[in-house]
C-alpha cells in the first residue's frame, strides 16, 4: 500500500522542533524525549486521520462505531462485526491439538 504524504500541522511541526532540541539537550533515551516522541506520533496519526476523514464519504453509525473501537483499542465490547474474527477459531484449534499442554491452552 503506497504511503500518502500528509502535510504537517503547526502542532506537529512544533513538536518535531521540540523533539530535536530535547534529543540534543537530554539524550535520545530520556523520559522527556520519549514523551515528545509519543506526542509527535499521536499528532502524526491525528493529521493522517483528519486527512482521511476529510476526503472520505460520510460514514454510517456502524462504521463510526467500528473505527472508534479500533482507536480505543477496546475489545471488551463486542462490535457489530468481530475485530478479532480469527482468534476464537485459532484458540479452538489449539484446544483440539493433542500434545498441547493444558497450561498453554487459551481459556
Amino acid at each position: 500500500m503506497p504511503r500518502t504524504m500528509i502535510p504537517a500541522s503547526k502542532t506537529r511541526k512544533s513538536l518535531s522542533g521540540k523533539l530535536a532540541k530535547a534529543s540534543t539537550r537530554y539524550g535520545v533515551s530520556s523520559a522527556t524525549v520519549e514523551d515528545l516522541k509519543r506526542e509527535l506520533k499521536t499528532e502524526t496519526l491525528a493529521d493522517y486521520i483528519r486527512a482521511l476523514v476529510d476526503e472520505a464519504p460520510a460514514l454510517t453509525a456502524e462504521q463510526r462505531e467500528r473505527l472508534a473501537l479500533l482507536l480505543r483499542g477496546s475489545t471488551s465490547e463486542k462490535p457489530t462485526y468481530d475485530l478479532l474474527d480469527s482468534v476464537p477459531r485459532a484458540a479452538e484449534e489449539v484446544k483440539e491439538k493433542p500434545g498441547v499442554h493444558a497450561a498453554t491452552r487459551p481459556e
